[in-house]
């Protein structure tokens, strides 16, 4: 399916994308959506993290385009776009969003989030450098140009809609039924394994992708939202200026 976001927010059309795609994976095991002609989707993992709740697996991408107009002339079609050809292929790779969820039950989901642009560095070691403007590559494909970025009826507009996103959701219980039916997962042991082992270094603790949003969420949710001094003197400031009671709770202090 593919949702078209009308010049809008991304996290509007996305939100709707990935309901659906749970709604459909629960009933036939996986789905596949894309979206296209909208702004930033914002975090990838929102969407991921929405169907590792409903113990579904899903991998979302998205981009945007990533070649210029090839001439002063309003594009029309993908023909009409290209890269600089004097600059290294590491600028045809973007610092674009993805993220990997995988539910748990006893243990915090597995749930990657986060850019995959770490920086190419061309200093010889072409290992690195293949296998990271591969995954980079990846990203820009299936969330920029196969979401539809370039498609003639996104091009052409008023305003600068040019973020695609390419969402895809599995469900758990259609791929590895729970044994005896005890509602286990297969990721609890691997998790705690994982995290029982030593942290990397500099680090205080062992988790993998995703345990630490459980934490956090966890703390904000006993303690209240942490704010910086700076952002809650601003929102205190604006709320005075439009006439919006403010909670007792925000003030420099930082706390909503």
């Amino acid at each position: 399916r593919v949702y078209d976001g009308d010049g809008g927010l991304g996290q509007v059309v996305c939100a709707e994308a990935t309901s659906w795609a749970i709604a459909t994976a629960k009933r036939y095991g996986s789905a596949v959506c894309t979206t296209r002609n909208h702004f930033h989707v914002g975090a990838t993992g929102f969407y991921s993290r929405m169907a590792v709740r409903e113990n579904c697996i899903a991998i979302v991408m998205s981009s945007h385009r990533s070649m210029a107009p090839t001439s002063d002339a309003p594009p029309n079609s993908m023909a009409d776009f290209g890269f600089d050809k004097d600059t290294s292929i590491a600028h045809a790779a973007l610092d674009s969003p993805m993220s990997i969820g995988v539910p748990a039950n006893s243990q915090p989901p597995l749930v990657f989030d986060g850019s995959v642009g770490f920086g190419i560095r061309e200093d010889g070691d072409t290992r690195h450098v293949l296998k990271q403007l591969g995954l980079q590559a990846a990203v820009v494909a299936l969330g920029g140009v196969v979401a539809g970025v370039y498609q003639p009826e996104t091009l052409g507009t008023d305003w600068e809609a040019n973020q695609g996103c390419f969402i895809s959701v599995f469900d758990v219980a259609k791929l590895l039924p729970s044994p005896s039916g005890n509602g286990g997962s297969p990721m609890d042991p691997y998790v705690a394994q994982a995290t029982g082992m030593q942290p990397i270094a500099g680090l205080s603790r062992s988790e993998l992708p995703g345990g630490d949003h459980v934490r956090r969420i966890a703390h904000c949710e006993k303690h209240g939202i942490e704010i910086e001094p700076l952002h809650a003197s601003t929102l205190v400031g604006l709320a005075q200026e439009f006439g919006v009671a403010v909670p007792p709770a925000l003030s420099p202090a930082a706390k909503l």
